[in-house]
């Protein structure tokens, strides 16, 4: 017979179940591939981003982490609420230095290409993030430790992207 469809797998009774086609979503272009291949433009997408991330991360986690060292060797002296001797704060200062440092070179190490975009970048999201606790405890800490803290990130960061090279 001429008009009959041809039998099929997906053919259950009188039903003809075409075969399946794949979703395409709106926001998605035609031409968009989910795999990712090493070397892609997605690979170093997921890079670059990771790269200013984690090392943001690596750097607030070390600083964090240094509180509780500090109460720790300094019980009457490093207390919540109160703001601490200056031979802690140019520790603390210290700690950031070289928290700074290392987070510099991971970003330039993880990036993958233009190590100097990436940093520029780390450096901007951590001004910002620094002027904002600038002002919030403007009144409570020393005015010269968030400014310090503010010029020691960018210097740092530099010199810990540039050890790569």
């Amino acid at each position: 017979l001429p008009n009959q469809r041809p039998r099929c797998s997906s053919q259950r009774g009188r039903f003809f179940f075409p075969p399946a086609q794949p979703t395409r979503y709106p926001a998605i272009p035609p031409n968009f591939n989910l795999t990712l291949q090493p070397g892609g433009t997605r690979v170093k997408l997921l890079r670059s981003v990771a790269a200013v991330v984690l090392s943001y991360i690596v750097v607030y986690g070390i600083v964090f982490c240094s509180d509780p060292v500090l109460a720790h060797f300094f019980p009457t002296q490093y207390v919540a609420g109160r703001v601490p001797p200056l031979f802690l704060l140019w520790i603390s200062t210290a700690i950031f230095a070289v928290a700074t440092f290392f987070g510099g070179w991971l970003c330039a190490i993880i990036a993958p290409s233009k190590p100097g975009v990436h940093l520029f970048v780390l450096f901007v999201i951590g001004e910002l993030i620094g002027l904002g606790f600038t002002w919030k405890m403007w009144g409570t800490w020393p005015h010269w430790y968030s400014l310090t803290w503010l010029i020691v990130w960018p210097v740092f960061l530099w010199i810990g992207g540039n050890l790569k090279r």
